[in-house]
């Protein structure tokens, strides 16, 4: 991985070494347009700033600085990252700052790239986080807001999102795309001595063009994340790029695959990042980022189809509320997503639709009575004999060979699995614990040593079908006027 210096860096430098360079477009966070130009970010794909919230009566001044942090987080120890030796290793947030602050008078002196920590991907304050969340910002950009469908998992199944950066010129963020075709918000907390970041984005439409061109003229798969680009890289490209410097109180807005690099600048900068997953989010994850992600092997994270699945009982259960007592804000919204969910849904049930689907082995406990089992016996109890409690340890399964998340359908085989369980361990027999492949790479002739993989689900298909259906009928009830979504047959 390449260390790039921004020593000297300008924005209107940067602009004029590439033919194909503008400048990312920006607003101000006082704008009476600002809901529409947010609006058109969404649907455009180009990358947006919105300026000036440091001047804004919200801004907690006292809240965003360094001297906070070290005064209420000092002595915790986190992990950061030496850019020039690509390595990890644990020191107090205090000694972080007192050594980036070292590092960076140093730089500014001869310009020495020696001794660059870059604290990423770190845990968000509480108090900030709740500053976020209390929507000082528009809250359709507010993580787990009604545009959001992360905020519909449950408690125990929230993924962390909301991260701060904290770095000094001369660190960076690699060439790469957010997650699962999220929405990416990143806002400038606080900065001393001049720091800024320097950004260079792609819009979300030539996402197949920017993977290629850096495939084949460096060698890099973007999702792997392995690449920094150079300012001569990104001018060679046959697409657009945007550029911007990010200072105190910009609000960067990275548009769903958009091929983005940030190298920071000058002194010392804090940036509060979060990711939004919106309804056409989890529409461009399920059709183009996650076949991606199974080629290259990458884990998915975000679960992108249970974050489906979930948002299409939060939003079924809106509508219900709606429906018989009217206290539900925005109803419209809400239909409009539900509508949106389900047709979605529907492709993912079709994937993992299995005709003799009531037959199959699962990874749930039974309850009979006040007695639970796991035992592979009592496994093959089918539901009309036993009701079904989701088995929360054994719910989060991937495919061994490609990493991409399993839903419902699964083959696995549990006389190949010496790798996931002690031979030793009475649970390695049991459904889950087994040698897992999803359906496409067994599709793809993939299978285990000895050949004998079975065919699993995670829970009975017919549970979730009639939670979609439900969806369907409260849809219909609530909108008659709306063309009618059908209801499945349930076998």
């Amino acid at each position: 991985m390449a260390v790039i210096s921004p020593r000297g860096w300008s924005l209107d430098g940067l602009l004029h070494r590439g033919k194909n360079f503008i400048e990312v477009p920006r607003c101000r966070a006082d704008d009476p347009n600002l809901l529409e130009r947010i609006a058109a970010f969404e649907q455009n794909g180009i990358p947006l700033i919105i300026e000036g919230w440091h001047t804004l009566n919200s801004w907690p001044k006292e809240l965003f600085t360094v001297d906070w942090l070290i005064e209420h987080l000092g002595k915790e120890e986190i992990t950061v990252r030496d850019v020039n030796e690509r390595s990890d290793y644990s020191i107090t947030l205090g000694e972080f700052i007192a050594r980036s602050r070292e590092t960076a008078a140093r730089y500014r002196k001869d310009g020495s790239q020696q001794g660059h920590l870059y604290n990423k991907d770190a845990h968000c304050p509480t108090e900030w986080e709740e500053w976020v969340q209390e929507q000082h910002l528009p809250e359709v950009l507010c993580p787990g807001s009604r545009h959001d469908m992360i905020g519909c998992l449950t408690e125990a199944e929230q993924v962390e999102s909301l991260m701060c950066y904290l770095g000094i010129g001369g660190t960076f963020t690699p060439c790469h795309k957010d997650l699962c075709a999220s929405s990416g918000q990143n806002l400038m907390c606080y900065t001393e001595d001049r720091g800024s970041s320097f950004w260079f984005m792609t819009e979300s439409q030539v996402a197949p063009e920017a993977a290629q061109f850096f495939w084949d003229h460096v060698g890099k798969h973007l999702d792997w994340e392995e690449h920094t680009a150079s300012i001569q890289d990104f001018a060679n490209a046959p697409f657009t790029v945007y550029i911007a410097e990010q200072t105190l109180g910009d609000l960067v807005l990275v548009p769903p695959r958009s091929s983005h690099q940030v190298i920071n600048s000058g002194g010392l900068t804090v940036k509060t990042s979060w990711s939004r997953m919106t309804v056409a989010g989890l529409e461009t994850a399920l059709y183009h980022e996650l076949p991606l992600y199974r080629r290259v092997c990458r884990h998915e994270q975000y679960r992108v189809k249970h974050i489906l699945y979930r948002a299409v009982s939060a939003k079924t259960e809106e509508l219900k509320r709606y429906h018989q007592n009217k206290e539900v804000s925005h109803p419209t919204l809400t239909m409009t997503q539900l509508r949106e969910l389900i047709r979605l849904f529907d492709v993912v049930l079709h994937e993992e639709y299995l005709q003799k689907h009531r037959d199959l082995r699962g990874t749930t406990r039974r309850t009979l009575g006040k007695k639970t089992s796991t035992s592979p016996s009592d496994e093959d109890v089918t539901a009309s004999s036993a009701r079904v409690v989701p088995n929360t340890q054994l719910s989060n399964l991937a495919c061994d060979f490609c990493g991409a998340d399993i839903f419902q359908s699964f083959f696995e085989c549990t006389n190949c699995q010496d790798k996931k369980a002690d031979v030793s361990d009475p649970m390695r027999v049991t459904v889950g614990n087994g040698l897992t492949l999803c359906p496409t790479c067994y599709v793809e002739g993939r299978t285990c040593n000895c050949g004998a993989m079975k065919t699993r689900q995670c829970r009975q298909f017919i549970q979730i079908l009639r939670e979609r259906n439900d969806a369907a009928s409260v849809l219909n009830t609530v909108c008659p006027e709306q063309p009618a979504v059908i209801c499945l047959d349930e076998k």
